[in-house]
């Protein structure tokens, strides 16, 4: 989890919370084949437009 405030000098300070979570899964019981699963969180408050934004992502790892 990752939380950053920033002093900009005004009274309100700008905010933004991020959650990432990632987990690799061996492909076909190979040490050399992976696939790894993704997915964030992440939320901006006391900025021009308070937004969230949610992602997944997926990896194909293989080391030849």
């Amino acid at each position: 989890m990752i939380n950053s405030t920033t002093d900009n000098g005004s009274g309100i300070k700008p905010k933004v919370n991020t959650v990432y979570a990632a987990y690799t899964i061996p492909v076909f019981g190979s040490k050399d084949a992976s696939v790894t699963l993704a997915a964030n969180a992440s939320r901006a408050d006391n900025v021009t437009k308070d937004e969230s934004l949610n992602a997944v992502r997926v990896r194909f790892n293989y080391a030849f």
